[in-house]
């Protein structure tokens, strides 16, 4: 039987309930790091300075099924912010469900609730799942400059 799940906006009571999804999604990856200790610290740092939230599938038992997290910047070629889908997990056992397109669609309506005036996301091109739910919800990834070409997020690590 299929569970229904709230979805709720993460405060510091959700901390554990939260980093224990980051690192089941951490192991999924196939990594070590960050430690559990780390992703803990991690949430707690970002639930504290304010720009970023964390909207979690939690069950009436309390058991949680995926979340997703947004940051949030301002753009000086926007003149407001602009909300970056950092992550969204679904746990294995309750995906095929939608919830990952409600945890974005949620996120989608948070970011205008902060007066966000666009969501961007990245994902590897084999991601093709991923891919796929962000082309639904009217992600795209060609821009109307540079002769419609792709838009790339390139990463440096310092």
């Amino acid at each position: 039987m299929m569970k229904a799940f709230e979805i709720k906006l993460a405060t510091m009571s959700h901390v554990d309930l939260l980093s224990d999804m980051v690192v089941a999604f951490r192991d999924q990856l196939g990594r070590e790091s960050p430690t559990n200790e780390e992703f803990n610290a991690s949430i707690r740092a970002l639930l504290t300075k304010g720009d970023a939230d964390f909207l979690m599938a939690v069950a009436s038992d309390g058991s949680a099924a995926g979340f997703v997290q947004l940051r949030y910047r301002y753009s000086m070629w926007l003149s407001a912010n602009e909300a970056c889908i950092e992550d969204l997990f679904v746990v294995p056992n309750q995906r095929r469900q939608h919830l990952g397109t409600t945890l974005v669609e949620h996120a989608l309506e948070r970011a205008v609730e902060k007066g966000c005036a666009s969501a961007v996301v990245d994902t590897n091109e084999r991601n093709i799942p991923a891919i796929r739910l962000y082309s639904r919800l009217g992600f795209s990834s060609s821009s109307g400059h540079w002769d419609a070409g792709n838009q790339l997020w390139l990463r440096k690590r310092l």
